[in-house]
């Protein structure tokens, strides 16, 4: 497996631990066409879900705080405007922040990604989340870059994701909350 396949792996597998503390049941289609890596389904309403493209970096340089805390992550243009797109369900972005590398010419170590002992498992760093809908159209070519606060609202936790979903469940049913 190249690093690539690794890093997408481990993003799917810390969306699938956020999602099983939150007890919302995982899908993950055969193909990724329409920028939807994973979806989280609520068991008790049906018809409420969230659609999420996972990314993942190992790059210190996408981290800034020159304005407070922020990610600074180059998404390409077809994810941009997948996500940016009106939906039935809606869809964030996740970008999961891996530990750095010690140098750009370093090879990553996905050892270094979990810390483990008989009491813990330690996934490392953390997710931070948004929602890119009706965000404006873009005339770049290869990618937008995106900026995601680093603060707890943008945390990808399971509070969150209950909160995503019961705002879906809230419009389905006649709320006028946004997700």
């Amino acid at each position: 497996m190249n690093i690539n396949d690794q890093k997408e792996a481990f993003s799917e597998a810390y969306a699938r631990a956020i999602a099983s503390v939150a007890g919302f049941i995982c899908n993950k289609g055969d193909f990724d066409r329409n920028s939807v890596d994973i979806s989280f389904a609520s068991t008790t309403s049906p018809f409420a879900s969230v659609e999420v493209q996972l990314k993942s970096t190992s790059n210190a340089h996408i981290v800034t705080c020159s304005r407070g805390n922020e990610i600074h992550f180059p998404l390409p243009i077809k994810n941009y405007n997948d996500l940016r797109a009106e939906t039935i369900m809606p869809r964030i972005l996740v970008v999961l922040l891996l530990p750095e590398k010690p140098n750009e010419q370093a090879e990553e170590y996905p050892e270094q990604w979990i810390s483990q002992t008989p009491e813990q498992l330690a996934l490392l760093k953390c997710a931070y989340w948004i929602n890119l809908n009706g965000m404006a159209e873009s005339n770049n070519q290869a990618t937008v870059t995106i900026t995601i606060p680093m603060d707890d609202a943008h945390i990808f936790k399971p509070s969150v994701l209950n909160n995503l979903i019961n705002q879906v469940v809230s419009l389905r049913t006649g709320g006028n909350n946004a997700v």
